[in-house]
């Protein structure tokens, strides 16, 4: 138990340092780049290339750069705030494991939001760009919106994968269960 409290605390306290490394980069790109899809930094010894992928976005781009809007703040904000709640819900969970909650029902609890999030932002991604593109041209930004939707293999992946969370906090909820079940028998 001691192996997995010291590494759930470890994992806790990497959870906290990507949260910030993540914002940190998201922060440098969209507000210090000053480009639209990225930026390569060059250290002398190494090259790091932070790039937007807005690969069938390529209209909502255009019509966002047209009223003076930045398409690396209004179409990567989202994204942002997803790898955050994922962050957060993993430490949250490994929080618990660390407490020796492994079986408990909010571990279970914490699984399924992870699975959730994760199967519903396909859904989310497929969505939000169109519509924000709606609502700019509801306020007047636009005179016209072209909405497009794209999907990718990521989103096919990303719905398997929630599935998979989702079988897993089952299959945890069942051992908390017995686990609870054992406890009052004794």
């Amino acid at each position: 138990m001691k192996k997995i409290s010291t590494l759930s605390q470890f994992l806790c306290v990497v959870f906290v340092i990507a949260s910030f490394v993540h914002i940190g980069i998201w922060a440098y790109l969209v507000f210090f780049s000053q480009l639209d899809h990225g930026t390569i930094v060059d250290t002398g010894q190494t090259e790091f290339n932070f790039l937007f992928n807005f690969t069938g976005f390529e209209s909502e781009v255009r019509q966002l750069k047209e009223v003076g809007l930045s398409p690396a703040f209004w179409l990567t904000t989202h994204q942002l705030l997803y790898q955050l709640a994922i962050y957060g819900m993993l430490f949250l969970l490994f929080k618990q494991y660390k407490e020796g909650h492994i079986f408990s029902f909010n571990s279970v609890v914490q699984i399924r939001r992870l699975g959730l999030c994760v199967l519903l932002w396909p859904l989310v991604q497929l969505i939000y760009p169109s519509a924000l593109i709606l609502i700019l041209k509801l306020l007047g930004f636009l005179e016209h919106g072209e909405i497009s939707f794209s999907i990718t293999i990521e989103s096919f992946e990303a719905i398997a994968t929630g599935f998979i969370i989702l079988v897993i906090g089952s299959i945890m909820a069942e051992a908390a269960r017995l686990k609870n079940e054992q406890e009052l028998v004794i």
